[in-house]
């Protein structure tokens, strides 16, 4: 029985253990990861730590997922903690990276870029200076016996980059010099000894020289900088190869991804960021190569790998027996050698004889000695620069310079070709007839027989013309074919270039949008020939006319925009001078444009916006002149506009009221009102059907809030679909009550509305679906509907006059009133406008036009109605002149259908007739 146990209890041991692990990484995978971040301080450990509290907290935000703490440390004490492994994360100087890579294995995943003079940098260097009055201190074998000042003999950027930059032209320190002193930090020290003359060189860091510049400690011209240096990475003064700068490394027991979590979110930080702008710096970016600065600490014997100097006496003693060891290897090596030397000059020759089979190519082909003298060319040599070999055998190609490049574009070559042993590119060179003209060139060193023996050898082509095809495309891309202007894309380049200016240098700037207003007529009348003569003529007046910082771009077939920079002027300034340039604008146009020998006059509208300090779009900003442009198409005095926020207020609420209206029609919140109309025995002979919306936040809207936007679109049609189907199920009721039976129903008609192809079929099957008596139904047209479009409205008001509709002519009088049109079109009734019912008592003009619309009615067999009538003796004074039908707030107001039921029911006369 024991025996069977056993097993079973071995089981249930390992099942608990299991579950007990299982439970405790459940229980840490709840919990946050906790991170040490060391930070190296040169300061004191208050401001180091003031200096990064914004950046960890920003990691803190970034990262919640893990417990970040910040420890500030001397570089010793930092030391300790790294080899103790008490920290997960370093940032710390370059040499000291190097040197803890070395010791504990760290690596960089990534490289801080501080910020000097507002510009990110990702290196560093040393600078060696003297005095300006010292002439024979130009070289670095200058430096031999002079008195040297130096920072620290472990500064990287102030002592150890310029020893090694001497020892590599053969200048060691100390022994080569007359004496080396250590002034300790800050650097400022060594320059201030150099200008007291206690010592003839100073080493300091890059930088160091600018900001006591900038301090007005010293004057450039004080101080002569000794082997200077050029490198498009740093802008500053130096003397020394560059050194990348401080480096962000992870310890190597660190989870692969925990490191990726922590680098990403270093990238990330913003360079205008609260963590960048206390830390000092632009941001991370990828480690650099940090290879060329191990190589450096090697050489001077600072780095913890390099085997500590002792004789050669002791040297000897100690590894006798490796050095004849050493000495066989060397022999075998040298036998080994020599057989791969003959086998690498056989290759050799097989290459050359290739080469050769390869020379009479279509590129042209150039052979140079080691002393960069010309030895062969090919015919596609002679066919592309037109020398022939004769003339350049023996020459340097220097002499095919054109003088574009810089010579530190040639030093950068010379610099790949004796490394790498190659170099490609593009470059331009001078032919014989001395044209310029672009070659991709590619150069390939190629050994000789010996070491010291070697040639070049340079192949290029012509691509002159790939580079005008690529110009071209680029210019038909970013520029107006027609005028030469620059066209939208370009016009937002410009523009972000210039907001960016704009906040960067605290200016303004302004955008103009010119609208020629009778560009079309032009097309129509000239033709589409003549039209694009007075776009390019408008064009190139507007060019002469054009301030400095500005630009000129064509935004569409008759728009333009001027972009115009006010750089170094405040606001009232830039202010007056957009009034000054919109002046010039304007006179632009006076003098009439020769088009097809015929002079054309044309004007513009327009609209100006004026940015300062806008985080805006290129899109929104050309949105805003848009808009200003558009509200200079209403103003009576001016065809000018400043954009006024409130504009883009307007065009909102426009939107967003056409949408609500498309919901309205879809909701039922559309509703009509009736407002009663008299005869002179005070008695209702029908209303007229007034549209409203019921919002549902905004609450009861007048049709002229909405009405006009209607127009502008397919709403329109819509809406009056809807209220003729509505009027036709009012008038089926009314014929159910005896009192309202024989009232009219009237109903306004848009323009839209009329001119649709179906509109008769519609209006008729609207009625038929409500069988409703078609003679009670009134439609009323303006005088503005029908002015150029007779014809056609006569045919179909006699369509829907045979079915029994009858016609009220609304507003007349407010237009171009025509007795023509009203003998020709069937009215059964002319409405006058209440313009004239306002001031009739006061007024004799309108009386008399009352008293000429009441004889034309009588004349033409027509009911004459006033609306608008809202006092007793308006009422009296229209009785006394003949008019028998009336409508207007004296009576009624527009009523709802409840309102309407309510007044009939309290009127118990009979019901009238017409």
């Amino acid at each position: 029985m024991h025996i069977r146990i056993k097993p079973a209890l071995q089981f249930f041991g390992l099942f608990v253990s299991l579950l007990l692990i299982s439970c405790a990484q459940l229980v840490n995978a709840t919990e946050t990861e906790k991170l040490r971040i060391g930070v190296l301080a040169f300061r004191s450990l208050e401001s180091t730590q003031q200096q990064w509290q914004e950046t960890l907290k920003y990691l803190s935000q970034a990262l919640p997922q893990y417990e970040l703490e910040l420890q500030v440390l001397f570089m010793d004490s930092m030391t300790e903690a790294v080899h103790n492994q008490q920290l997960d994360f370093i940032l710390t100087q370059p040499e000291h990276y190097i040197l803890l890579r070395s010791s504990s294995g760290v690596s960089a995943s990534a490289t801080l870029m501080p910020v000097s003079d507002k510009q990110p940098l990702a290196r560093f260097a040393g600078v060696i200076v003297a005095l300006a009055d010292r002439p024979e201190l130009n070289s670095l074998n200058a430096i031999r016996g002079q008195h040297v000042a130096a920072v620290h003999s472990h500064s990287l950027g102030a002592y150890r980059i310029q020893h090694w930059t001497l020892s590599q032209a053969g200048v060691r320190l100390p022994h080569d010099v007359k004496k080396l002193t250590f002034t300790g930090q800050p650097q400022d020290k060594a320059i201030e000894m150099l200008l007291d003359r206690q010592v003839d060189i100073a080493f300091v860091r890059s930088g160091v020289i600018e900001s006591m510049v900038q301090a007005g400690k010293l004057s450039l011209d004080q101080l002569q900088i000794i082997n200077p240096q050029h490198h498009a990475e740093l802008p500053q003064i130096h003397s020394t190869p560059l050194i990348p700068e401080w480096a962000f490394a992870a310890m190597p027991s660190l989870d692969p991804l925990t490191v990726r979590d922590i680098t990403q979110a270093l990238f990330a930080i913003p360079p205008d960021s609260p963590a960048a702008l206390s830390g000092g710096y632009f941001g991370f970016i990828p480690p650099v190569d940090y290879a060329n600065l191990e190589h450096i600490l090697l050489e001077l014997r600072v780095h913890p790998d390099r085997i500590t100097h002792f004789d050669m006496r002791d040297f000897v003693d100690k590894y006798l027996s490796e050095i004849m060891l050493a000495l066989a290897l060397s022999i075998l090596v040298a036998a080994t050698w020599v057989s791969y030397d003959i086998r690498q000059r056989k290759k050799r020759a097989a290459a050359l004889r290739i080469a050769a089979a390869a020379f009479n190519t279509h590129e042209a082909i150039t052979i140079t000695n080691e002393h960069n003298q010309i030895l062969r060319v090919n015919e596609a040599f002679t066919r592309i620069t037109g020398y022939s070999e004769e003339e350049v055998v023996g020459h340097n190609p220097s002499i095919f310079s054109s003088g574009y490049h810089h010579k530190d574009f040639y030093k950068t070559m010379w610099r790949a070709l004796n490394t790498l042993g190659y170099w490609e590119g593009e470059i331009w060179n001078r032919r014989k007839n001395g044209e310029i003209f672009p070659e991709h060139l590619s150069i390939t060193k190629v050994a000789g027989t010996h070491a010291e023996q070697f040639c070049y050898v340079a192949s290029f082509s012509d691509i002159t013309q790939a580079k005008e095809s690529k110009e071209i495309i680029e210019h038909l891309s970013l520029y107006d074919q027609l005028t030469g202007l620059a066209n939208i894309d370009l016009l937002r380049d410009r523009i972000h270039s210039a907001t960016t200016r704009a906040k960067m240098q605290d200016h303004s700037f302004a955008l103009i949008l010119i609208d020629l207003k009778n560009f079309k007529l032009v097309n129509d009348s000239l033709g589409r020939r003549a039209g694009d003569q007075l776009l390019c003529d408008v064009a190139t007046r507007l060019t002469e006319a054009l301030p400095i910082y500005s630009s000129l771009a064509r935004l569409a077939a008759d728009e333009f925009v001027i972009l115009c920079e006010f750089r170094e002027q405040p606001a009232e300034q830039a202010l007056f001078d957009i009034e000054h340039l919109i002046k010039d604008i304007e006179s632009v146009f006076i003098t009439p444009f020769t088009i097809q020998s015929e002079a054309v006059y044309t004007q513009a509208n327009i609209g100006i916006v004026h940015c300062a300090d806008t985080d805006s779009t290129a899109d929104e900003l050309l949105k805003r002149a848009d808009l200003a442009k558009n509200q200079s198409k209403f103003n009576t005095h001016s065809s000018i506009s400043f954009y006024d926020p409130i504009m883009q207020q307007q065009v909102d609420q426009v939107v967003q009221l056409e949408n609500d209206l498309r919901h309205a029609l879809e909701q039922n919140q559309l509703r009509l009102f009736f407002q009663p109309q008299y005869n002179q025995h005070r008695q209702i002979t029908g209303c007229e059907a007034l549209i409203r919306w019921e919002h549902p936040t905004q609450g009861l809207i007048s049709p002229a809030a909405f009405i006009p936007l209607a127009e502008s679109s397919d709403l329109i049609i819509l809406i009056g679909d809807f209220v003729i189907a509505t009027a036709c199920q009012k008038l089926a009721l009314w014929q159910q009550h005896p009192y309202t039976a024989q009232w009219t129903l009237a109903i306004n008609i848009s323009a839209r509305q009329f001119q649709c192809n179906d509109f008769v079929e519609r209006v008729l099957q609207h009625i038929t679906d409500a069988n409703a008596p078609a003679n009670r139904l009134k439609l009323e047209l303006t005088e503005s509907l029908l002015i150029d479009y007779t014809d056609e409205a006569v045919t179909r008001m006699n369509q829907l006059k045979q079915a029994g509709i009858r016609f009220s002519l609304d507003d007349f009088g407010t237009g171009f009133s025509s007795l023509s049109y009203l003998k020709k079109l069937p009215f059964d009734q002319i409405k006058v406008d209440k313009a004239f019912i306002h001031d009739l008592l006061n007024n004799q003009s309108d009386e008399a036009i009352i008293r000429s619309v009441l004889a034309m009615g009588e004349a033409f067999g027509m009911n004459v109605i006033a609306e608008g009538v809202e006092t007793e003796q308006q009422l009296q004074k229209l009785e006394a002149l003949g008019c028998h039908f009336y409508q207007g707030f004296y009576f009624s107001k527009p009523l709802s259908d409840n309102q309407l039921l309510n007044c009939i029911a309290q009127t118990s006369t009979e019901p009238a007739k017409d």
